[in-house]
């Protein structure tokens, strides 16, 4: 999958050429749409001293799940085989699908189809030069996800400020991190409130770009990472463990396994309080 740490423009620069009254169905529910995150858990206490013994010195990037509607006259995302899966995508929209590594398309009446990255090829390559320095973005073709987030590896389904691509020689996927200054982060929910971070990372994807000790974060759809130690240079390092905390570790692994495009629920809601950390 390639990854780039990417800022996209928000989403309501995308539409700003439509007024409120000549927004089209797709724009509408682009602006609407918000998967719901609310039902995983960010407080898990923090390791014990015997499980802060594997230290790393990182540096991250983060990326995220752009959600687009499709055009009339574009770019369509094709499987291995070169034949369209159905939509066509601007230029600028197809390129942040092949760089992120995954999309969401909304459809008209509001269907929401995630798409994810499958492989490169030589033909029907499009151009993102004009976005993007890096050459093999042109070559991406796409699948149906399986995760409403988009997949990772290895049958992991990316799980927004959990989930995080590593280079795989030097960091086993599977492998759970703790990032000190990850935690007490505020994390933005879909109704408008937020949790609070425990500091828990899962190794469950990769990139082109990932190498060494490089990691990138991923943040789902939104499109300004909330966590402060993420500075997109690789000079500007911080300190993570790799930890071995069992239940911590279950819960990262079932959460990565058994969500689905099908049991997600991409509505908001405002049952949900603001979650507090055992010290």
């Amino acid at each position: 999958m390639l990854k780039k740490s990417v800022s996209f423009i928000l989403l309501a620069l995308l539409l700003s050429s439509c007024g409120e009254k000549t927004k089209s169905p797709e724009a509408r529910d682009i602006a609407e749409y918000k998967p719901k995150i609310e039902s995983f858990e960010f407080n898990f206490p923090k390791p014990s001293d015997d499980d802060l013994q594997d230290k790393k010195i990182l540096w991250a990037t983060y990326y995220n799940l752009p959600v687009v509607a499709p055009v009339v006259d574009g770019f369509p995302l094709r499987d291995m085989r070169g034949i369209s899966l159905g939509p066509i995508l601007s230029r600028k929209d197809w390129c942040a699908s092949a760089m992120e590594g995954s999309v969401v398309v909304i459809g008209k009446g509001g269907s929401q189809t995630t798409y994810n990255y499958a492989g490169t090829s030589e033909e029907h390559q499009v151009d993102c030069s004009p976005f993007y320095n890096h050459a093999p973005s042109h070559k991406v073709k796409f699948g149906k996800a399986r995760g409403r987030f988009g997949d990772g590896v290895q049958n992991y389904l990316l799980v927004p400020f959990r989930s995080i691509a590593v280079d795989r020689t030097y960091y086993p996927y599977g492998s759970v991190f703790y990032i000190p200054e990850a935690r007490g982060a505020k994390i933005p929910l879909p109704n408008g409130k937020t949790a609070i971070h425990d500091g828990y990372f899962f190794a469950a994807d990769t990139g082109g770009l990932i190498k060494k000790n490089h990691i990138d974060v991923y943040i789902g759809t939104e499109v300004k990472s909330p966590f402060k130690f993420i500075h997109s240079n690789p000079s500007k390092t911080f300190e993570a463990y790799v930890v071995h905390d069992q239940n911590v570790e279950d819960y990262l692994i079932n959460i990565h396994l058994n969500h689905s495009s099908d049991d997600t629920d991409f509505s908001s809601s405002d049952d949900t309080e603001v979650n507090s950390l055992e010290e």
